[in-house]
């Protein structure tokens, strides 16, 4: 006869489940080793999707994971768009976005705080607070970016920016955020954060294919834009949604 569950074990169960709501964890992989997602092997996710722009690679031992191929363009947020616009109609309560690199020492925490939050049915978006987004970074542009993790360059690798169909950055925001509130926050976020379904769903999936269009170049700055605007598209958050880093 089955022993029964203690309330702890139960209690424990449905944490590790995250208790009535679904977690997915979507992952942008170059040439990443992902080894660090041995932590999270006991963690319920719906699914765990690696998107993968570099060398093969089989999926860790979790159930629900998936590996998917995508040209290497346009980063990890290239990546995410794709996510959102090829799984709108199909998105967990609660999407994790992690860049291959999360185990790097100045994302690590960033990357357990984000998994534990969304368990507890907490999405976290990170950045500062500039007082405004658009007139902080409104002269920026960028024509030249390496890749900071070393397992991603490349030897001879020309690391030019394919300009953003409009520069400054202020002008691209003018342009794509027309009508937007202005947001106090920028997100500096190396590529971490998590939605919920609602949040995503507040634009459309045309809305997300003209950010996924401009992303088609191997190094382009419009990756760079989108990386500052994320906490943009879904502003004003709930209390407790945004992170200072």
């Amino acid at each position: 006869m089955a022993r029964r569950k203690t309330r702890r074990q139960t209690r424990r169960i449905k944490r590790q489940r995250g208790g009535s709501h679904t977690v997915d964890l979507v992952i942008a992989r170059y040439k990443e080793d992902l080894s660090w997602l041995s932590n999270y092997k006991d963690k319920m996710f719906r699914r765990v999707i690696i998107y993968n722009k570099g060398p093969d690679m089989v999926c860790p031992s979790f159930k629900g994971c998936e590996v998917k191929k995508l040209p290497n363009v346009g980063m990890c947020d290239q990546t995410y768009l794709y996510h959102i616009v090829h799984e709108y109609d199909n998105l967990a309560d609660f999407t994790v976005f992690l860049p291959g690199s999360a185990d790097l020492p100045h994302k690590e925490a960033r990357q357990k705080e984000l998994i534990e939050l969304a368990f507890k049915g907490k999405p976290a978006v990170y950045g500062y607070n500039v007082g405004n987004m658009r007139e902080e970074s409104k002269d920026m542009t960028l024509t030249y970016y390496e890749v900071t993790d070393p397992d991603n360059k490349e030897k001879g690798e020309n690391y030019s920016l394919h300009p953003a169909s409009h520069r400054p950055f202020g002008a691209w925001v003018d342009h794509y955020l027309k009508g937007f509130p202005p947001c106090p926050y920028i997100t500096y976020s190396g590529g971490l954060f998590s939605l919920t379904r609602d949040m995503i769903k507040k634009h459309t999936v045309p809305f997300y294919k003209t950010f996924l269009s401009q992303l088609n170049h191997k190094h382009t700055e419009a990756a760079h834009y989108m990386e500052r605007i994320w906490g943009a598209l879904y502003y004003p958050y709930a209390e407790g949604v945004f992170h200072h880093l």
